[in-house]
């Protein structure tokens, strides 16, 4: 029982941490240590958005499709990989168990499967990386923009980052949740931004809103690059011909 403590106490702290700062901001940020450590933060950024990955991979993946729709849609499918095809001799069960529409529909399923999973595995990879990128930005700005009496620090804006992503797990609602949690994310920034260094919620909402723009032109650009690039071998070959 004593080794259960600790680990019980950490979860503890965890799921208390992430109720204050998805429902009561203000209060938390208003209460965190600006020159605190960051292992703590990376590790807790680390565990929300693979938490908000894993469950947003169960909702949208097959298996959870088959539970929710009661089996209904996907009862022929289980039919053909389970085997358990009434009035079919053991010759026509294989055939029809392997069947290339029968096989062409597992391939979908476990190929979904697989690409959700993937998600969830490469999570904390893409979380370092945007975690990063979106420190850089707001550090910067934050330089720029607050008034340079306030010490600004990479660490403290990485602390707050960190902590302010908890937002993400917005996403796990249904339909809505992928529209909510970058609003989320942005809102939570701001309000941290607010506690810490005393700036008003516009000056404070324009530097959270940065690195989403940043990642929103990135993408255009990347888009167009590729277009450009398409439409060129298009040309090229058409020339060739």
């Amino acid at each position: 029982m004593t080794g259960l403590t600790q680990p019980v106490r950490y979860l503890d702290h965890f799921f208390r941490t992430t109720f204050r700062i998805l429902f009561r901001p203000s209060s938390f940020f208003s209460a965190m240590r600006v020159d605190g450590g960051v292992v703590l933060p990376i590790f807790f950024t680390l565990s929300t958005h693979w938490l908000a990955a894993a469950i947003s991979f169960v909702w949208k993946s097959p298996i959870f499709k088959i539970l929710r729709d009661g089996l209904r849609e996907n009862r022929s499918l289980l039919q053909d990989l389970s085997g358990e095809i009434v009035d079919i001799d053991s010759p026509g069960r294989y055939a029809t168990i392997f069947s290339p529409d029968s096989v062409a529909r597992a391939k979908n399923f476990i190929f979904s499967w697989l690409m959700g999973a993937s998600s969830v595995v490469l999570n904390p990879f893409y979380t370092i990386v945007s975690t990063v990128a979106a420190t850089v930005i707001i550090y910067v700005a934050a330089r720029v923009l607050i008034d340079a009496s306030q010490p600004i620090r990479f660490r403290s804006i990485l602390r707050i980052v960190c902590f302010s992503g908890t937002a993400v797990l917005w996403s796990v609602i249904p339909i809505v949740g992928a529209i909510v949690a970058p609003i989320a994310v942005v809102a939570t920034t701001s309000i941290a931004l607010v506690q810490v260094y005393k700036i008003g919620y516009f000056k404070a909402a324009l530097i959270a809103t940065l690195p989403k723009l940043a990642l929103a032109m990135g993408a255009v650009a990347g888009f167009v690059a590729f277009g450009v690039i398409f439409f060129r071998l298009i040309a090229t070959s058409i020339g060739l011909q």
